[in-house]
């Protein structure tokens, strides 16, 4: 059952959610914090027990910063897992719809349910290898949480992997700026295709991180 549609960051491009048209997003946990965005609508509804699962759109970090920001569980799927009809483009080679959610249960749930085709195998955790990545960069209390969690995995260490390349930004910020004149009425109106240096930056960066990660099937970061 749908329960209603939830106020974002404007053009899905923000990540404090302050809207000056429909008003900016609060935050359940702290009324004197942002929600995170751009996804913020949907963290704060689940936060607040409005809602038991919502829908999320993340290009840098639009389901995992306001989940981290409202104490919920989001997802960001592989590109291009989750359909995209019907989303407002932002960076097409970047955007991803996920699952957002109150517990890790909700969002599998939700991914059944958004990318039935992705194969489902159950995994043991004893059996599960957990790369660790960029704590030394993180705040301390930020870093001793994510710590804490990788050590309940017994086979966990950490890799050394470099945060985003300088090139990817512009790329990034090129492909927003591109889609939007598209999009808003542009001589070449209609969908903007994805750029080719965004899908080039994607692919080398996983490759890169796959072969850093030594066998690793989850990696546990700093949000």
């Amino acid at each position: 059952m749908v329960v209603g549609k939830t106020n974002l960051h404007e053009f899905a491009y923000g990540i404090t959610s302050e809207n000056e048209h429909f008003g900016d997003v609060g935050n359940p946990l702290a009324p004197d914090r942002f929600p995170g965005g751009s996804s913020g609508g949907s963290a704060a509804a689940l936060a607040a027990g409005l809602c038991d699962a919502a829908l999320g759109t993340d290009s840098a970090g639009s389901i995992r910063i306001p989940a981290a920001c409202c104490g919920i569980v989001g997802f960001k799927p592989t590109h291009g897992v989750v359909p995209m009809d019907g989303c407002w483009p932002l960076a097409p080679s970047f955007d991803t719809a996920g699952p957002m959610a109150r517990d890790v249960e909700s969002c599998v749930a939700m991914m059944k349910a958004l990318g039935p085709s992705v194969p489902s195998t159950p995994v043991a955790l004893e059996d599960i290898r957990v790369a660790v990545a960029w704590v030394d960069d993180a705040d301390p209390g930020v870093a001793a949480r994510v710590r804490k969690a990788s050590a309940l995995f017994r086979r966990s260490e950490g890799v050394a992997f470099p945060l985003m390349p300088a090139n990817i930004d512009p790329a990034f910020q090129r492909e927003v700026a591109d889609g939007q004149h598209v999009a808003l009425g542009g001589p070449e109106a209609g969908e903007p295709p994805p750029t080719a240096a965004g899908r080039r930056l994607r692919f080398g960066r996983g490759r890169g991180l796959i072969s850093r990660i030594n066998g690793g099937r989850v990696i546990a970061s700093p949000s």
